[in-house]
């Protein structure tokens, strides 16, 4: 059997892929998270869900160490969801990860929202652009 060989003493670094957070984001989820305030990624693609106050995600992005990333500064208890960014099995970080801060107000600025209205009589539903 081979052995597996684990290195918690380095930073991993994931390719760069040509699309800012926002378009991962936009990827990754069709409605915002609602428990998060923000999001931003990590050095090895990890995308971090937070319910801290966007002003203190802001600080902690532009003041981190990137090798030790935001959970030192931000703090487990706000880390609402975390997911990896993956083309073909393998992660990959936004061309911003290591500035970028996505809000929900940026994420519904570029997202079409589609509404059904269920409540019309027949079968024909109305769709409307909100």
């Amino acid at each position: 059997m081979a052995d597996i060989f684990i290195d918690l003493d380095n930073t991993v670094y994931s390719p760069t892929v040509d699309l800012t957070l926002l378009d991962i984001v936009k990827r990754l989820d069709s409605c915002w998270c609602e428990k998060a305030t923000c999001i931003t990624q990590e050095s090895d693609g990890d995308v971090w869900y937070w319910d801290a106050p966007v002003e203190e995600v802001i600080l902690a992005r532009n003041t981190a160490d990137l090798d030790s990333g935001l959970m030192p500064l931000v703090g487990f208890k706000s880390l609402v969801r975390n997911v990896y960014f993956e083309i073909d099995d393998e992660s990959f970080v936004a061309k911003d990860w290591k500035t970028a801060v996505v809000t929900k107000e940026a994420f519904l600025a570029h997202t079409t929202v589609i509404k059904i209205d269920t409540d019309k009589e027949g079968s024909d539903a109305s769709k409307t652009r909100v």
